[in-house]
């Protein structure tokens, strides 16, 4: 059955919500669980190419 009832603007209850702040306070988190997903492996330069790939920028959201 569909929903005939008309939508009103005038119920609708403006919310305040920041994007770039949330997003702000999330990437700290991320960067630290991807940080704690790689282990050290040897050679050290296998452990610093991966870590490199993992954590350079231009893989996650930008503000």
């Amino acid at each position: 059955m569909v929903n005939t009832q008309i939508f009103e603007w005038s119920s609708v209850k403006e919310t305040s919500f920041d994007l770039k702040a949330y997003l702000s306070e999330r990437r700290s988190l991320v960067e630290a669980v991807l940080e704690q997903s790689i282990t050290v492996v040897y050679p050290e330069i296998l452990y610093e190419s991966m870590r490199y790939s993992l954590l350079a920028g231009g893989k996650r959201l930008r503000l």
